[in-house]
């Protein structure tokens, strides 16, 4: 149970550095039947596989 708590604020604690969408306003916005969309910049993140300032990114 504590690795996975570990986890949960790894993930968002590094949220910047990880291909994961960093706009967690939307996601309490949309509609929760309609498929989840990326924005334009985790999309971008994803296909450079690094952040706007040059650092590469990872995966968790």
């Amino acid at each position: 149970m504590l690795s996975y708590y570990v986890e949960w604020h790894l993930r968002a604690a590094w949220r910047e550095l990880m291909f994961a969408d960093e706009d967690q306003e939307a996601r309490e916005t949309r509609d929760p039947v309609a498929p989840a969309r990326r924005s334009a910049k985790a999309l971008r993140k994803v296909a450079r596989k690094t952040r706007d300032d040059g650092m590469p990114v990872h995966s968790f």
